[in-house]
Order: C-alpha cells, then structure tokens, then sequence
C-alpha cells in the first residue's frame, strides 16, 4: 500500500510539474482576476528568461569540461574568466544561488590546477 502511494504522489507531482511549465510557457490563464492574470504572464516572462540565462551558462560549461578534457591548457585558461563572468551575471540575475556559483567556481579552478600543473 505504500509503494502505491508513493507511486501515486510522483505521478501527481510529474503532472503538476508539467502543468505549470505549459502555463508558463503557454500562457494558459486559469486565473480569473486581473492581477492574478498578471502574475501569470510575469512569471512566464521570468521563466523564459531564467532558462535562457540557465542554457547559455550551461553551454559556457560544456564548453569548458571540452577543454579540459582535451588537456587544452591555453584555450580552458581563456575561457575561465568569460565562465566565472556568466556565472557571476547569472547570481545578479537570480538564476543561481551565490553559493553554488561559488562551488562552481571552486570547482572549475580546482580542474584548471589539475591540467596546468600548478
């Protein structure tokens, strides 16, 4: 009985999930005063927003692990200061908590030690 409740609360929680994303993304209004109408769209422009900022840091990552990876010292030591720029733009902006963008940036400086041999 229990795992059937625990099954039945994940696919609750998956589809809740999923409903608000398509109210976000969409646009459905389910809401029916003006400024609940209002917040809906606020926060689907801030969603949008947020997830474009999270993808083009992420992208800035990839990128990076790709250099090291390769054991290409000069071109992970150029692209450090751009990452930790777009970590650093993306705490402004709220899409990342200062302490994890500070163990990335931990992180990533650990791996930049381990290639370069300092």
């Amino acid at each position: 009985m229990k795992n059937i409740n625990l099954i039945l609360l994940r696919t609750l929680s998956i589809f809740f999930r999923i409903k608000i994303r398509i109210i976000l993304y969409f646009g459905v209004f389910l809401a029916n005063l003006k400024q609940s109408k209002k917040r809906i769209g606020q926060d689907r422009k801030r969603y949008l927003r947020n997830r474009s900022n999270l993808s083009r840091v992420k992208t800035y990552i990839k990128k990076f692990l790709f250099f090291i990876k390769s054991a290409d010292v000069t071109l992970a030591l150029s692209k450090y200061p751009l990452l930790v720029s777009e970590i650093d733009k993306s705490v402004k902006k709220g899409v990342f908590h200062k302490n994890k963008a500070n163990r990335l940036k931990s992180f990533f400086s650990r791996k930049i030690k381990l290639i370069s041999g300092m």
